[in-house]
């Protein structure tokens, strides 16, 4: 027994160094994990997200979430962060407010990222510095320090074990790995789309790298085994999106591809101190540093076992980041994409830059390789402080900037605890982008009309618009006569609510009258704030 407490302890420690790092590259964060969040309108897709997956991951409604009422599939118009809601899923029985929950869903995957990152050089080489190194490049790159309001781009953990468990597989086929290849592939596709694509098309091309071992019966029959297990756990999913994507239109155009494609005069900057004072901070910050990309030639030179390999599905992926036109200072020609274009579920992405993340994952597991080599060729005593100084030397690389954060109030604004006692029906929020909106939803569990999303249904968005157009912008007249009015009865005859956020959008000031006359609307609740509840009655006005 005492055999196995003590790897547990030093992997719990790795973890808990992973953690602190996710806690300072996330501050402030950190210091108030009830009452604030990260910047912007994505995090608050994903605290949406993370809330309903893991208040629903093992009931029927888990795709049916309560916004973007009545529409079906809902949860799948934006990535759900599966892989990082499975991590806080535990703590659900504790905490049901979702902020907390996608706090801490935001530091845990993070720090499950650089652990798992560290876990695969380590298994490589038996070297825990080399491991950390690679842990800490690979989870807070420029790239990634980025995308830091993007939970379902930062899941990136199970990306790790699923480098492992293929790794492991290639060499001596067990059970164990074919099931955490599976279940890591699941996991990461079901947190990314994004990652869902890249990592088949990474399997293709490791299996195509190892094609003689498939003559092994003993390996294809764990390489299916594998495959299998991943396809059935994301059936549900793919099944899901399939069903969503006949109801609307989710491709996305050939120049959105360009446009998020990797171009370096633009991309090669850094969101790092260092490197950002000399680079930019614009675009996607890919500029992996310096202290990778040297290791990573070193370990080529070196010829260090893996890093060949690495190198090689790293230089593809570079390649298919250019998405289909390869744009460099006064070139430009087609890329290698148009190889791939015709495949399912590429007419939906739009962000070709992100194999580029991939590979810089890559480049991070070549830097740890070497690292492991080089200290390993050192006198007694040295080998220590060469990796301490590699660590700080990447950690300086990647110190940026404190993260923009926002405030969120405790418990719900007066005019939804004031709607929470009265009877359960869909509400339609006159400040259709606030992303404040989602926690409301979250917060009263009540189906809403409104949603935020890259995608969403067609007469919800067009209901969204002509709400801004007409009665938030424009001068909203006669509301009973109105277009949104209109649209609201033919297409959303049950929505029994209206919120007119006044108080906390004084712009909403001149609609309060119109409202107020409107014969269709019933003025039930006036909140301490000014923000006003309204109840429909499609009896007043004749259609």
């Amino acid at each position: 027994m005492r055999e196995g407490v003590a790897p547990f302890a030093v992997e719990l420690a790795v973890a808990a160094g992973f953690l602190a790092l996710a806690v300072a590259f996330t501050w402030p964060l950190g210091r108030d994990l009830f009452g604030a969040t990260l910047a912007g309108t994505d995090p608050a897709m994903e605290m949406f997200a993370v809330h309903w997956t893991t208040g629903h991951l093992l009931r029927d409604s888990f795709f049916h979430a309560n916004v973007f009422h009545p529409s079906p599939w809902s949860l799948l118009y934006a990535d759900f962060a599966l892989g990082s809601g499975i991590l806080v899923w535990p703590l659900r029985l504790l905490i049901d407010d979702p902020i907390p929950l996608f706090n801490l869903a935001t530091l845990f995957a993070l720090a499950f990222s650089g652990w798992a990152f560290h876990k695969l050089v380590h298994d490589r080489t038996g070297d825990r510095l080399a491991g950390a190194l690679a842990g800490l490049m690979a989870t807070h790159d420029s790239h990634q320090t980025l995308h830091l309001p993007h939970l379902n781009l930062i899941s990136t953990g199970w990306i790790a074990l699923f480098l492992l468990a293929i790794t492991r597989l290639a060499e001596k086929p067990r059970a164990r790995d074919a099931m955490l290849a599976g279940v890591s592939f699941s996991l990461s596709a079901q947190s990314s789309g994004y990652y869902a694509l890249i990592l088949a098309v990474f399997a293709v091309l490791f299996g195509a790298a190892h094609w003689r071992r498939f003559g092994d019966r003993r390996f294809f029959a764990h390489a299916a085994a594998a495959a299998a297990i991943a396809l059935v756990l994301t059936w549900p999913y793919l099944r899901a999106f399939a069903a969503l994507a006949e109801l609307i239109p989710m491709q996305r155009s050939a120049a959105e591809a360009v446009t998020y494609s990797f171009q370096p005069a633009r991309d090669l900057t850094s969101t790092g101190y260092l490197w950002g004072a000399l680079l930019g901070t614009g675009g996607e910050a890919a500029f992996p540093g310096v202290v990778a990309p040297l290791l990573a030639i070193e370990g080529l030179r070196r010829r260090v076992p893996g890093v060949r390999l690495w190198a090689a599905l790293a230089a593809i992926l570079f390649a298919l980041s250019f998405g289909p036109r390869v744009i460099l200072p006064g070139l430009e020609f087609p890329g290698p994409w148009a190889l791939l274009s015709f495949l399912p579920g590429f007419e939906q992405m739009r962000h070709p830059c992100s194999f580029g993340a991939l590979a810089l994952m890559l480049l991070a597991v070549m830097a740890g390789l070497a690292t492991a080599r080089l200290r390993a060729d050192q006198p007694p005593g040295r080998g220590a402080l060469l990796g301490s100084l590699l660590l700080a030397a990447a950690a300086a690389e990647a110190w940026s900037p404190p993260q923009k954060v926002r405030e969120v109030a405790p418990g719900l604004a007066p005019v939804y605890a004031e709607l929470v006692r009265r009877p359960r029906a869909p509400v339609l929020e006159v400040a259709p982008t606030n992303p404040d909106l989602l926690v409301w939803a979250a917060r009263t569990g009540y189906p809403f009309v409104n949603g935020l999303a890259a995608f969403g249904p067609p007469y919800n968005l067009a209901l969204q618009r002509q709400v801004r157009n007409h009665w938030r912008r424009g001068d909203p007249g006669d509301v009973d006569a109105s277009r949104p009015l209109r649209l609201l009865r033919e297409r959303f005859p049950d929505t029994r609510y209206v919120v007119v956020r006044a108080g906390a959008f004084p712009t909403l000031g001149r609609l309060v009258p119109a409202m107020d006359a409107a014969r269709t609307f019933v003025l039930v609740h006036v909140a301490e704030d000014g923000d006003r509840l309204y109840e429909i009655d499609w009896g007043a006005v004749s259609p």
